[in-house]
């Protein structure tokens, strides 16, 4: 099972995700509105990473998703 940590929420199997580079998730719908506002300086709200938004990739959630925790 996957939360967002932007809202705290249980990300569900067929809900839309956002995976960023350093394999945290988020609901798209929380992430989406970072992408739009920071366009430069984006940094994972997990970890503190700095994001690459063309390393981000949007997708539905799914099992397969398992293995990114690991």
């Amino acid at each position: 099972m996957f939360i967002c940590n932007i809202c705290n929420c249980n990300i569900g199997k067929g809900q839309c995700i956002y995976i960023v580079e350093c394999n945290h998730v988020f609901h798209s719908s929380c992430f989406s509105p970072l992408l739009d506002s920071v366009w430069f300086n984006l940094n994972c709200p997990t970890c503190n990473k700095k994001i690459r938004k063309n390393r981000t990739r949007s997708e539905e959630h799914t099992s397969e998703l398992q293995s990114l925790t690991n």
